[in-house]
């Protein structure tokens, strides 16, 4: 299907078409990274997203990744907020915490009543040390 875009700035017509999504794969050398990658759970675009029912602890985060993908998160973060990060001070105080509470500390603010989730993004390395590319999580809030 072809989409027809009118610039009523200039006189000129656009017929364009979408490009599929590019996908993450498996690589032996990504220059980013500066050394072999690992797609988890597959290959995904940035289309794809995981769910998660909360409430849920950073630890229980960082167990479900563990036992379901075998992946030792290094970094979970809200936006640009860090979340939890494996070589932080003070991370343990943290991890018995639900994600929104850790989230309104660090901002000093009560989270919107009106907002039912928030997209997180996890990183971390396999049982080799292997880093691992993962799809945005996005954590369905239950109040």
């Amino acid at each position: 299907m072809r989409n027809a875009y009118i610039n009523l700035a200039l006189p000129l017509y656009v017929f364009s078409e979408p490009m599929p999504p590019l996908y993450n794969v498996d690589k032996e050398y990504d220059e980013i990274m500066m050394g072999p990658v690992k797609v988890i759970p597959g290959k995904f675009s940035c289309w794809d997203k995981e769910h998660i029912d909360g409430p849920q602890t950073i630890q229980a985060l960082v167990d479900l990744y563990k036992t379901k993908y075998k992946v030792k998160l290094s970094m979970i973060c809200a936006g640009s907020t860090p979340l939890f990060n494996s070589w932080g001070q003070n991370m343990e105080a943290r991890m018995g915490k639900e994600i929104i509470t850790v989230l309104e500390e660090i901002h000093e603010t009560e989270y919107p009543k009106w907002k039912a989730n928030i997209e997180l993004v996890v990183s971390g390395e396999t049982e080799d040390d292997v880093d691992c590319l993962m799809p945005s999580l996005i954590y369905h809030i239950k109040k």
